[in-house]
């Protein structure tokens, strides 16, 4: 297990804090030479195996508690927060550790985050929790491009930077007003989010639409994107455009009225 706080042995250097796992198992000095000598190669921590903690970044002792954590060869590795006191770099850093300890060691790797940053960045699925319930749980990418609760919805907007501006939301109307524009969020995913749909609708609907905001993604080497527009023309020729969108697998949400 890895912990948001390291939890090193204060008095042990880097290299003890690791071998002590190891020690406790019994095993030979030898032994245990060549199994921390292999896990400071794997974490990059070679020239700091001999420092104590408080000589470390806060990145370097969270990379000694993960070489510490795969000293006794687990099949599952548990992480709790385990970035939350890093700052970006170094939590760029560890993430891509991980990603490569999966890789290159097949170890499931359970993460504990309430960053979406974290989870857009390592995980193959996910789950979320409120309450201690389990709400929701599926592949990453299902989950960003198809959020099925509030919640998670509320999670994947932050994340994808899909909040309205306030200038929007303080006059947004809910009911349905034919004498306002519609404003809509296209969500696109994998192909579709390189289609020429916003050009397609107004050449073949008659329409005018107006961008508020885009932004598109990377995730696990999928791409997701989405885009918030209002749409103004005739009342028949909106609908039309939002079902044709929606016949080609975009995801349409009405946001309300301007």
């Amino acid at each position: 297990m890895i912990f948001q706080h390291f939890n090193l042995l204060k008095s042990r250097t880097a290299y003890e804090n690791i071998a002590l796992p190891l020690e406790l198992l019994g095993l030979t000095r030898e032994t245990i030479r060549k199994e921390v000598t292999s896990l400071l190669t794997l974490t990059r921590l070679e020239e700091h195996q001999h420092h104590y903690p408080a000589q470390l970044s806060g990145g370097q002792q969270q990379r000694v508690a993960i070489a510490r954590a795969l000293a006794t060869r687990p099949d599952i590795l548990l992480c709790d927060e385990l970035t939350s006191a890093l700052d970006s770099q170094s939590t760029l850093a560890v993430l891509n550790l991980l990603k490569e300890i999966n890789q290159d060691l097949g170890v499931t790797i359970v993460l504990i985050t309430h960053e979406m940053e974290v989870i857009k960045h390592v995980c193959h699925r996910a789950g979320v929790l409120e309450q201690g319930a389990l709400i929701e749980c599926g592949p990453v990418v299902e989950l960003f491009a198809r959020p099925k609760s509030d919640v998670t919805r509320k999670l994947v907007q932050k994340a994808l930077h899909m909040e309205l501006p306030k200038q929007i939301t303080d006059h947004l109307d809910l009911e349905p007003d034919t004498a306002k524009s519609c404003l809509v969020r296209f969500t696109f995913e994998g192909d579709n989010s390189s289609q020429p749909l916003i050009s397609n609708l107004v050449k073949q609907f008659d329409i005018t639409i107006n961008i508020i905001q885009a932004n598109i993604e990377n995730i696990q080497n999928a791409s997701i994107g989405f885009t918030v527009c209002l749409l103004s023309g005739e009342h028949a020729a909106v609908h039309e455009a939002l079902d044709f969108a929606r016949q080609s697998s975009v995801s349409v949400e009405v946001l309300g009225y301007a």
